[in-house]
């Protein structure tokens, strides 16, 4: 990760500096005594990185959210850490963007645990890989491609509509993960409440109630979708 961080030129120097230094040869060395060649090449200090690295635990987690359908890509990049000790873990991650004709990579200095970017490609992607040459130590990391603002609503569907006493929930994508059914009446308030299952096609059997309008409200790893619904007897 530091040849990552520092690229090879600079780290590969620190290393020669660290083979040739006197003051270690044919006796002991210490972590300090690396560090201190490798800030000399750098002409930084590394105090950071070996603290959140080296001398204390865990390791980072990532959470990429994305959204495409244009070369404009909006991120939004989520650190978590596996233990207290390192509340943020500095190090650049990389991003490759491709399609079926082209790729790219895309390197990202994030400086907090959660933090957004604007990217403009030279192509218009379809997927999104985050760490696909493996620099980083790092572990359940996800990466989640958002819609675009209005497309979720047209991706869920209810039938039949008008309903009776059952209606099915369908959902044109597997990744939105539905969780959860609720219908509202004429005044706003919850008559009904469903937990789902995540499946893209589900069969929802309603209580009986009223005939009119309702409001349908499907919670999804997306957001909320909201759906008019008409009830008969």
């Amino acid at each position: 990760m530091l040849r990552w961080k520092l690229g090879d030129q600079i780290f590969f120097q620190g290393l020669r500096n660290y083979l040739l230094n006197a003051n270690v040869a044919y006796s002991y060395a210490a972590t300090n005594d690396l560090q201190s060649d490798l800030e000399a090449a750098a002409g930084i200090s590394l105090a950071q990185f070996f603290d959140e690295w080296v001398y204390k635990e865990g390791f980072p987690s990532y959470r990429i959210e994305w959204s495409g359908g244009s070369e404009n890509v909006h991120l939004k990049i989520s650190q978590s850490t596996s233990d207290a000790s390192v509340p943020f873990f500095h190090i650049p991650i990389e991003l490759q963007f491709g399609n079926s004709q082209l790729d790219t990579l895309v390197r990202i200095e994030p400086t907090q645990s959660e933090e957004s970017f604007d990217l403009v490609l030279d192509f218009v992607p379809d997927y999104l890989s985050f760490d696909p040459n493996l620099r980083i130590i790092s572990a359940k990391n996800s990466v989640v491609q958002m819609l675009p603002p209005g497309a979720l609503n047209e991706m869920i569907e209810l039938f039949p509509n008008p309903a009776h006493s059952e209606l099915t929930f369908f959902s044109e994508r597997a990744q939105l993960n539905p969780r959860n059914f609720q219908l509202y009446d004429g005044l706003g308030r919850l008559v009904y409440s469903h937990a789902l299952s995540g499946l893209q096609k589900e069969a929802v059997v309603l209580n009986p109630m009223p005939a009119g309008l309702y409001i349908v409200k499907i919670s999804t790893s997306q957001g909320d979708v909201f759906k008019k619904l008409i009830i008969e007897n």
